[in-house]
């Protein structure tokens, strides 16, 4: 755990952080402009996925908030069983 993850992981009022050891942007509460992802948003009709998607998953261990770009490093399965329990977010389409 870096410097800056030890310094905000208990202080809800730090906003996001970026972490420099895994280079993952972390939030302790979902940003009002996302939404919860459907399998649809990061996987085409054919089940391939939608390589660059940006995506926020919420941990199971501590609930907050990390962001990721869909790739070819991303296990497809946890992906989606993530999607399934109601903890990846994308963000609102502007209208």
């Amino acid at each position: 755990m870096c410097e800056k993850c030890r310094q905000n992981t208990n202080d809800p009022g730090s906003g996001p952080w970026k972490c420099e050891d895994v280079s993952v942007w972390t939030y302790h509460t979902l940003p009002e402009n996302m939404r919860l992802a459907t399998e649809n948003d990061l996987f085409d009709l054919f089940g391939k996925p939608r390589y660059g998607v940006q995506f926020l998953a919420q941990s199971f261990y501590s609930g907050k908030y990390e962001a990721y770009t869909l790739s070819s490093l991303l296990d497809e399965r946890e992906l989606k069983t993530f999607i399934r329990s109601s903890k990846v977010y994308v963000k609102k389409e502007r209208k």
